[in-house]
């Protein structure tokens, strides 16, 4: 049979045809091989490789009585792989301590976790099982307030509950944060709040005066208006020795002082 050479060069160019797809297949499986080799060896790296493991955490924001609390938790994520490491997961027994009001961490390749803690500010302390705990403004037990010795940030006013009674601390405490709030002034004046079901004792720090507040004086934000009435009246009371114990602020528009035993039994008020 004869065969033209046009027929010939289009056979030709037809097998040229089939065999380019062909060679383009096989350098797209070598291509992607490569390239799930190169992923695998990524992973293994950034998985396994001892350079990408946690080889510190740096906290900012913790208060310093609770730097060993914190540190029990983020000390086990050193040696942990720094991109594998579940943040929601991890932050979670930060997040859960009382005193934690906002947590949140970074990762700084290829080795640092940074770590901001927000703390709950605590406004006083009071007895808790036989310990001086510290609580917020609610009344919750943020935790031990420590044995060693305060500095003047930590000062805190002392809350003593007339029983044992839930609620007796919160309104301890909000009565500080009250007082904290409007007046700072009178805040350093306070030294403790014990806290009965109808009414607030305060002791003053500076004048040693126990000054009664009532409750409903506290919720209309007339006490601290009453104490810095008292305080202008002071040079003229203490002129007249009548600022000798207790003074009762509880009604509205009135300073009520008890005389001292001796001129009592005078009938003397």
């Amino acid at each position: 049979m004869t065969v033209r050479s046009g027929q010939t060069a289009q056979h030709t160019l037809a097998q040229a045809r089939r065999t380019v797809p062909v060679g383009r297949v096989v350098s797209r499986v070598v291509l992607g091989v490569l390239a799930g080799a190169s992923a695998v060896l990524v992973f293994w790296a950034l998985r396994f490789h001892p350079r990408f493991h946690v080889a510190r955490v740096v906290l900012e924001g913790v208060p310093p009585i609770r730097q060993a609390q914190t540190e029990e938790i983020t000390d086990a994520w050193i040696g942990a792989p720094i991109l594998f490491l579940d943040f929601e997961r991890s932050l979670g027994g930060l997040a859960q301590l009382p005193w934690v009001e906002e947590v949140e961490a970074r990762r700084v390749i290829p080795d640092t976790i940074f770590v901001r803690v927000k703390a709950r500010p605590a406004v006083a302390v009071a007895m808790k099982d036989g310990e001086l705990w510290t609580v917020d403004r609610r009344g919750m037990w943020l935790g031990p307030h420590g044995d060693r010795p305060g500095s003047p940030a930590e000062d805190f006013v002392i809350i003593r509950p007339k029983t044992d009674e839930p609620g007796f601390v919160a309104a301890g405490a909000s009565f500080v944060a009250a007082v904290l709030e409007e007046d700072a002034t009178l805040h350093a004046r306070l030294s403790e709040v014990e806290v009965a079901p109808d009414s607030f004792a305060v002791i003053d720090r500076y004048s040693h005066l126990r000054i009664l507040f009532s409750k409903e004086s506290v919720r209309k934000g007339e006490a601290v208006a009453s104490w810095r009435a008292l305080l202008a009246l002071q040079p003229e009371l203490d002129r007249h020795s009548l600022l000798k114990t207790d003074v009762d602020l509880r009604f509205s528009g009135r300073i009520v002082l008890r005389a001292p035993a001796a001129d009592a039994a005078r009938g003397k008020t």
